[in-house]
């Protein structure tokens, strides 16, 4: 499977040089507008990529969008093949496409279970909690945010996919959403709340902080579940 990579930021990084290592793969192109964010990441591979335009990169079988909401609308709009979506708060206004669109899991757990109970909720909630430099701002506790979540993604579009992951996995609206600076955080915690006539699900997850102190490792290692999913046969 040819895949393109938009976006060379730190995640965009790791699967770069996880797709190079990967016999399923074959990685056909890079694109960023930071040229060191590219020189990096060439440096990481073991033979040379093009670089591309977003207009030539959407053509692989596969492409990668690493980079930024702002950018997501038009990927998804010239594509015509498959897309792996990380920064899923640029899915939120998207209107008509014809590519086929995957989203990970990212910094959560349990999407599975909240869209099996789409149309059942009465009530969404979602806490997150990281330390302040995640935000880069003093260090100081202090609730940075409290309401829905199409404000939340708007305010803090780097640091908050996981309530949009959590809207498009639950179509619910009125998901309410704290978020909470704490420079006792050592890691980037997410407490999802959901109730309804099936009951409670409680999820919790505490990640590790990558290189980039907004995002989780834990979105990293979910976008290359996604790409194993395309070559592994599973087995019980």
């Amino acid at each position: 499977m040819k895949v393109s990579i938009i976006g060379c930021g730190n995640i965009g990084k790791e699967l770069a040089r996880f797709i190079d290592n990967d016999k399923h793969f074959e990685l056909v192109g890079l694109v960023d507008i930071d040229e060191k964010a590219i020189v990096d990441t060439e440096a990481l591979l073991k033979r040379n990529v093009p670089r591309m335009s977003i207009r030539e990169a959407v053509k692989a079988d596969l492409v990668i969008e690493a980079a930024d909401k702002s950018v997501v609308e038009e990927i998804v709009r010239l594509c015509s093949g498959k897309v792996l979506v990380l920064s899923v708060g640029g899915l939120i206004n998207v209107g008509l496409h014809t590519c086929k669109i995957y989203i990970p899991s990212g910094a959560i757990a349990g999407l599975d279970a909240i869209k099996a109970v789409r149309g059942k909720i009465t009530s969404l909630t979602l806490t997150t909690t990281k330390h302040p430099r995640a935000f880069g701002i003093p260090e100081e506790k202090k609730v940075l945010f409290s309401g829905n979540f199409r404000d939340a993604v708007k305010k803090f579009p780097q640091n908050i996919n996981v309530a949009a992951s959590l809207h498009i996995a639950s179509q619910f609206e009125d998901i309410h959403v704290t978020i909470i600076a704490d420079p006792a955080a050592t890691l980037n915690t997410h407490v999802i709340v959901c109730t309804g006539e099936f009951g409670k699900i409680t999820i919790k997850t505490e990640n590790k902080p990558s290189k980039n102190p907004k995002t989780s490792y834990l979105a990293v290692l979910s976008a290359i579940s996604v790409l194993n999913g395309f070559h592994e046969s599973y087995k019980f």
